[in-house]
């Protein structure tokens, strides 16, 4: 879940999927340090400071989101990891993975995070459409 209008419409299908059959709903965001490909740290980027605002701004929308709909559990997991990776760990032993598809994918059949759930998670995958 990355705060898009696109993750954040996969969320409100997951809680009502979750409601309906008495489950529980995993909310996980992989950030990934933009700095670490490269081997080292950049001069002037603060990499903690940015990964401490992404967790709190994650724990804070799923916090929001998990208030406002049907009455389900909600867990948040934020992990330094590339989000196709941690979508397919996070998916292990699911019954049901939830992932939003964007406007930002227009003229791409899928992005990284679809593909490796559909190529990869071995449950159920559900893509909701680009809000309009």
């Amino acid at each position: 879940m990355d705060g898009s209008p696109a993750s954040l419409a996969a969320f409100g299908f997951a809680v009502r999927e979750a409601a309906l059959r008495d489950g529980v709903v995993e909310a996980v965001c992989g950030w990934w340090d933009p700095c670490a490909w490269q081997g080292h740290e950049e001069p002037f980027v603060d990499n903690a400071r940015m990964r401490a605002e992404a967790e709190s701004g994650f724990r804070d929308v799923v916090r929001r989101l998990a208030g406002c709909g049907p009455d389900v559990p909600v867990t948040a997991t934020f992990e330094a990891e590339r989000p196709p990776r941690m979508v397919v760990e996070s998916a292990k032993g699911a019954t049901l993975l939830v992932v939003g598809r964007s406007h930002r994918q227009a003229g791409v059949l899928v992005g990284p995070v679809l593909q490796a759930a559909l190529a990869e998670v071995r449950c159920p995958v559900a893509v909701t459409p680009p809000p309009s």
